[in-house]
């Protein structure tokens, strides 16, 4: 069905569009409205702002990523904040990917991680590796190449 949104998607759509007060037709004639100017959302702009939330890229275009030899999986689960370990020998790791058996912590070192929150507390399904880093002391660690809500 490409070009066309799937029934769920579409419901999902209406209904961030119908809380965030989004207009089918547009902004209404006197101009722009909102804070600061702005037009008002369209479903347009909701179906794209829900695409881009849906699917992220976080190191697949990476070339440290790429370099890796542990082989790319899918793994899903849900994605959590965990406390961030301060100190000497520490990393910061401040997401977890939880899935049915275990708790992984998340590697995110030197990406925007405002971009992940949208991701926090739903179920995920993560395309990445599992780095092993249990000689420099921290243990395993997913990798992420993207990531998307299921």
């Amino acid at each position: 069905m490409r070009g066309r949104a799937r029934p769920r998607h579409l419901l999902a759509v209406v209904m961030l569009c119908l809380g965030a007060g989004c207009r089918a037709d547009g902004p209404p004639p006197s101009g722009p409205s909102g804070a600061g100017g702005e037009p008002e959302q369209t479903l347009e702009n909701a179906a794209d702002h829900a695409q881009e939330v849906r699917s992220l890229k976080v190191f697949a275009d990476e070339r440290f990523y790429r370099q890796r030899p542990e082989p790319e999986e899918v793994i899903t689960g849900v994605l959590q904040a965990a406390p961030v370990r301060e100190g000497p020998n520490t990393r910061d790791m401040p997401f977890v990917l939880l899935t049915g058996t275990d708790r992984l912590s998340v590697y995110v070192s030197g990406f925007d991680e405002e971009r992940l929150q949208p991701y926090l507390g739903h179920a995920v399904e993560v395309v990445g590796k599992r780095v092993d880093q249990r000689d420099e002391g921290y243990g395993i660690e997913i990798w992420i190449a993207a990531i998307r809500l299921r």
